[in-house]
């Protein structure tokens, strides 16, 4: 058995594991996608990792705390994605995990090849997203192209600048909404309502809040699908968790492969996922 520090928490990973998780990845799989998390496996990107329940609890609740609408079957570390074998797992959840947290490392590797990969998607999502919550049938699409470029950038540092971020939001739907105007502003309300409760507390977003709803009908719409137990609000200022959720939806989603194909095994992350967001506010 190998000892690794995991969040601070030690967890042993072996041969035997990797083979296991291996085997599921072979059996569970989807294609494309399968043969590249195996070869991941084999170049020491995609750890399984396992320790006694107790341990393997209390790191999952460490990393809840850290990221609290991270899958709790996996996680990374300095350029490595750890599958989480603990008393709750099941083989497709760790299947799952494993390309979620793939898609993390590659966003953390290659954060610039990555969004630029994957910008076309992230205003398909987004544009479909805010059309719907603010029941417009278009937008201004330059200063809704600057505000995805600014959650690009927000989301690659530790600061989300509140006032710039919902003002170029704002002002790329006021002249297309059917919303009255109260309506429309309680709408940007709940959007940064519910980006400061996930970022203030250990909990998602309500399953009932009309900002999660329509996250879950985004991707079923745009998707064709969505796990009943994934967490969504992430996306709201996260663009890359979009690829990550995509993946555990179609594994072998073009933007899914392409993304993986970007990983270099023993790059070190240019983004330090250890950073906890601030908001600024003017």
């Amino acid at each position: 058995m190998e000892k690794i520090i995991l969040k601070g928490i030690p967890v042993y990973t072996s041969d035997e594991l990797k083979e296991k998780l291996k085997s599921l990845i072979q059996k569970i799989g989807m294609p494309t996608s399968k043969a590249l998390l195996i070869k991941l496996v084999d170049d020491g990107v995609l750890v399984p990792v396992i320790n006694e329940s107790a341990k393997i609890k209390q790191l999952l609740m460490k990393i809840k705390k850290q990221h609290p609408l991270i899958n709790l079957g996996g996680t990374t570390q300095d350029g490595v994605g750890y599958v989480i074998f603990g008393p709750k797992s099941t083989n497709k959840r760790a299947v799952r995990s494993a390309l979620h947290e793939m898609i993390h490392v590659s966003h953390q590797q290659f954060p610039n090849k990555f969004h630029f990969l994957n910008m076309p998607l992230y205003v398909k999502f987004y544009s479909y997203y805010y059309k719907q919550l603010f029941e417009a049938k278009s937008y201004d699409q330059e200063l809704f192209t600057k505000f995805i470029k600014k959650l690009i950038k927000d989301s690659e540092s530790t600061y989300i600048y509140w006032d710039l971020y919902l003002k170029l939001l704002k002002s790329a739907f006021v002249k297309h909404t059917s919303l009255s105007k109260q309506q429309f502003q309680d709408r940007v309300i709940l959007i940064a309502k519910s980006i400061e409760n996930i970022l203030n507390s250990q909990y998602g977003i309500d399953n009932y809040n009309l900002a999660a709803v329509l996250l879950r009908k985004t991707y079923r719409y745009l998707f064709k699908g969505m796990a009943s137990d994934t967490g969504v609000g992430q996306e709201l200022w996260v663009p890359g968790e979009i690829i990550a959720v995509l993946s555990t939806i179609n594994p072998d989603h073009p933007n899914v492969i392409k993304s993986l194909d970007l990983i270099k095994p023993g790059k070190k992350p240019v983004i330090d996922v250890k950073a906890r967001i601030k908001i600024i506010k003017d």
